[in-house]
């Protein structure tokens, strides 16, 4: 079925028909995670907020995840620390346990029942040499956040995991996972009693500074606003240029399995963490809050291919890590954008007084509430917040209009790379 799993209980809706208004405090174009946590915070200070996305509200990432709260970075602490230096990356990881901190805090004190797990999270090694760096990682992370992280070796995987994809892992039990598409709907029911008026379907087709104002273009229609924030993120269109430049969306899979045997998902997955792995073309497992089903998402194949032939590529993959798993097949497959800049960094930035957020690559559930809210802080200030993702815009990526037409490229390396280390 190509509709995400996680509608069947939460999908997204439009919410109330009405007009939206020539005239607000603050105008938000995207309603996923990023724009709803920037309205939220504008409407509780009295603000009036609207709200417009091209979809659904929620319809792109914001409700297509794996549901993973990671807020993981594309650098490890190593790398971290010689890219930036050790102040800046530790820095940098600290926000990531506050953005968590954040989130957890949100679900229990506005009551959004959205399958909040904190199992924690295990990342497969695939040879001896990740291991051994995975045991490095582990000392930074517990020396510099004070993170109970560890590693498990080939005599242990199985308390973890059962496969033979891996020879050990790293294991951080301070993350978590939940079912994105309810986490969403409890933000649209906090957003609207804050006020806060969303409106799904209504495309804003153009927006740009007019001296003290901003005005936006969407239904025919004029809306003038003091503050504008851009959270359109890996659903960017033609009516900013400048960002679609910025950001290149890139399209993951997800699958998940038919209903499993009772007791299945628990041989194979003992703990019942979120899973991920050390590969350059990254899978992320886990199971489904209810325990029946296991769920993976992956890039899709650059080829051309039809939904069914990507979906059943993807599920390839769950069954080279679970050959148990193939006789029951997917039930559900979907596809949805994530956004890498070309610092792989998320950012939070200004351009012409225009407030952006955006650039999660891949580990939106976490950065996208985290930085949207810092944006609606930002707004009500006018005060750059203290963040370390708070910068300058990312740089433009060379030749790049949209389409990303160099991905083809970069993904067979990337699954070179990947044999490469498989065969070590």
């Amino acid at each position: 079925m190509e509709i995400p799993y996680w509608w069947i209980e939460a999908q997204p809706e439009d919410g109330p028909a009405k007009s939206p208004r020539d005239r607000c405090d603050a105008a938000v174009i995207g309603a996923g995670y990023t724009g709803l946590a920037a309205a939220i915070v504008l409407a509780r200070a009295g603000r009036d907020v609207q709200v417009f996305d091209s979809l659904r509200p929620g319809e792109g990432a914001s409700t297509r995840n794996g549901g993973i709260a990671s807020g993981n970075l594309r650098y490890s602490m190593t790398v971290a620390i010689k890219t930036f230096g050790l102040e800046a990356a530790v820095a940098l990881f600290r926000e990531g346990q506050a953005a968590r901190a954040d989130l957890a805090d949100f679900i229990r004190v506005e009551n959004v029942d959205c399958d909040y797990q904190p199992t924690g999270r295990f990342t497969g090694a695939i040879n001896k040499y990740q291991l051994e760096e995975q045991k490095r990682e582990t000392a930074l992370l517990d020396k510099h956040l004070g993170i109970d992280a560890h590693v498990v070796g080939p005599e242990e995987l199985g308390t973890e995991i059962v496969t033979d994809q891996y020879c050990g892992g790293l294991v951080r039990e301070d993350l978590a996972s939940l079912h994105p598409a309810k986490l969403h709907a409890g933000m649209m029911r906090v957003a609207a009693s804050a006020g806060v008026s969303v409106f799904g379907q209504s495309p804003v087709s153009d927006y740009y500074r007019n001296g003290e104002f901003f005005e936006l273009k969407t239904g025919g229609r004029t809306i003038r606003a003091r503050n504008l924030i851009v959270a359109t993120n890996g659903y960017t269109g033609a009516a900013d240029p400048w960002l679609r430049r910025r950001l290149v969306p890139v399209v993951s899979r997800v699958v998940v399995t038919g209903e499993l045997p009772t007791g299945l998902v628990d041989t194979l997955l003992p703990k019942r963490r979120a899973m991920g792995e050390n590969r350059k073309i990254f899978r992320y497992f886990r199971p489904t809050p209810d325990g029946k089903r296991i769920l993976l998402g992956s890039r899709e194949r650059m080829l051309p291919a039809s939904p069914a032939k990507n979906a059943a590529h993807v599920f390839a993959g769950l069954v080279e890590i679970f050959p148990a798993l193939e006789p029951y097949g997917f039930d559900y497959s979907w596809n949805g954008n994530i956004a890498i800049s070309r610092d792989e960094m998320p950012g939070l930035f200004v351009k012409d007084g225009m407030i952006y957020a955006s650039g999660y690559c891949g580990s939106g559930v976490v950065w996208a509430r985290w930085l949207g809210g810092l944006a609606g802080q930002f707004a009500l200030s006018g005060c750059e917040p203290q963040s370390q993702f708070a910068s300058s815009p990312p740089p433009a990526i060379p030749f790049f209009r949209g389409k990303p037409w160099f991905l083809p490229a970069f993904m067979a390396y990337y699954a070179w790379q990947d044999r490469r280390s498989a065969d070590r």
